[in-house]
């Protein structure tokens, strides 16, 4: 078993379950959108099959000791799977956009789709983690790495330079203090700033 703390500075991320192409009935669609019911759109369709062949590969993996930490795709899609991940570890992570979403879409990023995981590992575990990902049918990304004190997306390469600016760089000080002192300040009947 591994929790969302086991995450080690120079373990690589992947996202496990391919990528999300739903944002309806998700966190997203009320909370950023403002939609709410029939508005917020259907759910992603369930994959059974998805679900049982992605979870049978990451429980291998784990036992293999391959995986450091693990959280799946939920309330809030892979981002805030990540950032949860990051408060939990306290340890930085650093993505790329273009390694989340496909281009002009936010559902990447934020998308609910069932069977679908984050997770740390291992940077020797890479190969054998791939090959037995290609194996049993699943479809496997690596997105990113562990390091620094922020959860970083970095913006697409700029044509020609190589070069990617960030998309968002929070603090894991900030992350923290918006992500716990929420309740808080709601029990003071304060309202929550739109800058969290």
């Amino acid at each position: 078993c591994v929790t969302l703390k086991g995450a080690r500075e120079g373990d690589l991320v992947y996202l496990l379950g391919g990528r999300s192409q739903h944002l309806g009935a998700s966190l997203y669609a009320r909370v950023v959108l403002n939609l709410d019911g029939p508005a917020a759109g259907a759910p992603p369709p369930a994959e059974l099959e998805a679900t049982r062949r992605n979870s049978a590969f990451l429980r291998e993996a784990i036992r293999a000791g391959w995986v450091t930490a693990a959280h799946d795709v939920s309330d809030g899609g892979p981002l805030c799977a990540l950032a949860e991940l990051a408060l939990a570890s306290e340890r930085g992570l650093v993505t790329a956009s273009d390694q989340l979403r496909r281009a002009g879409s936010h559902a990447g990023m934020f998308g609910e789709d069932q069977a679908r995981f984050v997770f740390t590992a291992h940077p020797d575990a890479a190969r054998d983690i791939e090959a037995r990902a290609a194996a049993a049918g699943c479809e496997i990304d690596r997105i990113g790495a562990v390091g620094g004190e922020a959860l970083v997306v970095k913006d697409d390469v700029h044509p020609g330079s190589g070069h990617r600016d960030d998309l968002l760089a929070v603090p894991l000080a900030r992350l923290r203090e918006v992500h716990e002192g929420f309740l808080p300040r709601f029990m003071k009947g304060e309202s929550p700033s739109r800058d969290a």
